[in-house]
């Protein structure tokens, strides 16, 4: 499938539909005419096969209690396998959301008061589901090098040492970087790992979008490599979803590898504690069938996302040069690097908050006031990164047309 028919096809209007991204800008940013290009989802249907999954398991009519059928793991399994990781029924378990489930890994494997390390610029829920928790959010910089961002080991290995850390969540690809990091940094970073014994969390949610030739690789995948070629490595476990993948974020699924006996173990009793619920059935559905099926539908919502990112590059390198888009490797959520237009060290007006969290004043007086835009803020993914913004790549190429047009009119005009 190409670009052309999902654009075609599959674009739906989503204002109206008690849509996050498009319905709550009053809310969000006090301005309701904003464009949104913030939130991670899709303004595309979900894949054919997806829809007619569902249909036909609602035409069926019953939806009494259930269980996650065996064909779903053998589709799981199938898709992973991509991935250099192809995870038996055993170690797999489920959560309403990436999200939750780091809240409760943190909750399970650390103690209030202890180190849990993320590589910053990064997603916020990761913060947040540390701090919220009681523990202690342990940040290092990822650090620029040309237009992209690369992995300073020294600093990671002087903060694992320093604040004793216990677990490390890490994003691959990297939100909002746009990193797919190469198998030679996850080693690094598994060997460092591995010398403290701390346990590495991995979402890879993101892991379906990846670009010109990079290639993603599942954590435990090339954990599991180096380990039978005799290496000393860290427990692992890594997070995916459908949702992101193909725009299934509403029904609330998710899954857990865990291939470690003994952290599966504690996770199961810790659940048990809570009184674990089951999973969706109409969930479980819609992701299988979109595992089974959805491949072609993906390459050409990729194709839109790759032509959306060379479309922004090429307009901004020739009508407003001042604003520097980073390399997208992977995600759908380029990063832009404003910080030769608004100087952020130096601010005329105390931050001002926005969508629960503080932002630089003079940022937000540029994007949203003059440009029009609902976007992520910089800072709200990393303290040492005010000036840049991340936006959404996956929608309609007029829509990010328009945002390039209003962006280029309020900087370079």
């Amino acid at each position: 499938m190409d670009a052309e028919t999902i654009v075609k096809e599959y674009y739906v209007a989503r204002k109206g539909t008690n849509s996050i991204k498009w319905d709550i800008l009053e809310e969000a940013y006090g301005k309701p005419d904003l464009l949104p290009l913030w939130v991670a989802d899709m303004d595309f249907q979900t894949c054919p096969a997806v829809l007619q999954a569902l249909r036909k398991r609602v035409d069926h009519g019953a939806f009494g209690y259930s269980v996650v059928p065996d064909s779903f793991y053998e589709a799981f399994g199938a898709w992973e396998r991509q991935y250099g990781y192809e995870p038996p029924k055993d170690v797999i378990r489920f959560s309403a959301g990436v999200v939750t489930m780091l809240y409760r890994l943190v909750r399970c494997f650390t103690e209030p008061g202890d180190s849990v390390l993320i590589l910053t610029p990064v997603y916020y829920p990761f913060r947040k589901a540390i701090e919220e928790n009681g523990r202690a959010a342990v940040q290092v910089d990822l650090r620029e090098e040309g237009s992209r961002f690369v992995i300073d080991y020294e600093a990671v290995e002087r903060a694992v040492a320093e604040r004793q850390v216990k677990m490390t969540i890490l994003c691959s690809p990297h939100n909002p970087v746009g990193r797919v990091f190469t198998e030679e940094e996850l080693t690094e970073l598994l060997r460092i790992f591995a010398r403290r014994g701390v346990l590495v969390i991995s979402d890879e949610i993101h892991q379906d979008f990846h670009f010109d030739g990079h290639t993603q690789h599942c954590f435990v995948g090339v954990r599991d490599r180096l380990r039978e070629a005799g290496e000393r490595m860290p427990e692992v476990i890594a997070l995916t979803a459908p949702s992101k993948t193909f725009n299934l974020a509403a029904l609330g699924f998710s899954l857990a590898m865990m291939p470690d006996e003994g952290p599966r173990a504690v996770y199961d009793t810790y659940m048990k504690a809570l009184g674990e619920p089951g999973v969706d059935v109409l969930a479980a559905t819609a992701a299988e069938a979109a595992y089974r099926h959805g491949a072609e539908w993906l390459e050409g919502v990729k194709s839109v996302i790759i032509g959306n990112h060379r479309r922004i590059r090429k307009r901004l390198a020739a009508e407003c040069p001042k604003v520097r888009i980073m390399d997208l490797e992977g995600t759908y959520l380029p990063f832009l690097d404003l910080r030769s237009v608004v100087d952020v060290a130096h601010p005329s007006k105390p931050p001002v908050r926005i969508a629960g969290s503080e932002t630089n004043a003079d940022m937000a007086d540029l994007v949203q006031n003059r440009a029009g835009l609902a976007v992520d803020y910089g800072e709200w993914f990393g303290r040492n990164f005010a000036g840049f913004i991340r936006l959404n790549l996956a929608t309609h190429p007029d829509i990010v047309d328009e945002a390039v047009t209003r962006l280029v009119k309020a900087i370079c005009d």
